[in-house]
């Protein structure tokens, strides 16, 4: 995916769309990937074309087969019916998620975007605070700031426990 350094202010059609991804590279740390986001984020003109990236941004995300269903957790807090699936291979992170709805796909493609393929260490102590440095702060509701915060968890939780040896299935995370 292209990645976009534009400090120039443009909608999202403008950027490209589904194109106008933040590009990450594996060698980047969250904190990285975090400030790039807030600088890409920050260059759109309203709520509409961050809107708009958010639910572009669910066309790039792998897809969720059935079982990958059947071996993700639900996160009990989302609006809408969400499951993430954090494995580790390596010592390295990898992040599957899906939602029955865009905006909060969306707003999980976000953390993929900040967290797949980093070192587990990063991703056990990680502290995501995007939403504040940008208008998402603004627009997001509470329900939905709550459940993006509980997304962070459950990825979080899957990756302690995968290292740990434990196994997960279909169980639902409450914070």
């Amino acid at each position: 995916m292209p990645g976009i350094k534009s400090n120039t202010k443009k909608n999202a059609s403008e950027k490209g769309g589904a194109d106008a991804y933040v590009e990450t590279d594996d060698a980047d740390t969250i904190a990285k990937r975090e400030a790039e986001l807030i600088d890409f984020l920050a260059s759109f003109d309203d709520w509409l074309s961050v809107y708009s990236y958010l639910i572009d941004s669910t066309f790039y995300l792998d897809p969720f087969t059935n079982e990958d269903r059947k071996n993700a957790e639900t996160v009990e807090d989302c609006q809408s019916a969400t499951w993430i699936l954090a494995t580790v291979e390596n010592g390295t992170v990898s992040i599957k998620v899906d939602s029955e709805a865009l905006i909060v796909k969306g707003l999980a493609a976000l953390l993929v975007r900040l967290l797949d393929g980093q070192p587990v260490d990063a991703v056990l102590e990680s502290e995501i605070d995007f939403v504040s440095k940008t208008m998402l702060e603004q627009y997001l509701d509470a329900p939905r700031s709550k459940g993006l915060s509980a997304m962070h968890k459950t990825i979080v939780e899957q990756v302690r426990k995968f290292v740990k040896g434990q196994t997960f299935s279909r169980s639902t995370v409450s914070y």
